[in-house]
């Protein structure tokens, strides 16, 4: 059985498939795939969603405009 959920966060729409995250730019589709992400609640998975998000801003704000992220940054 597949677990899905789904939100938003910020600019960021966000679904979990199973055991995958995909942050989405509204206008652009699918920006970036996260795993493995294990929640079972729609609590536990809006703070995981929200926490990658967070951690992974500046990246992600580079390939919603458009852009290559800046290299060598972990």
């Amino acid at each position: 059985m597949s677990t899905s959920f789904g939100g938003a966060y910020g600019d960021y729409e966000w679904e979990i498939t199973g055991r995958t995250l995909r942050v989405i730019a509204r206008g652009r589709g699918v920006l970036k795939e996260f795993g493995p992400v294990f929640v079972t609640t729609d609590e536990q998975a809006q703070y995981a969603a929200q926490g990658r998000i967070d951690l992974n801003r500046e990246e992600l704000e580079a390939l919603r405009r458009g852009q290559s992220p800046a290299s060598g940054d972990p």
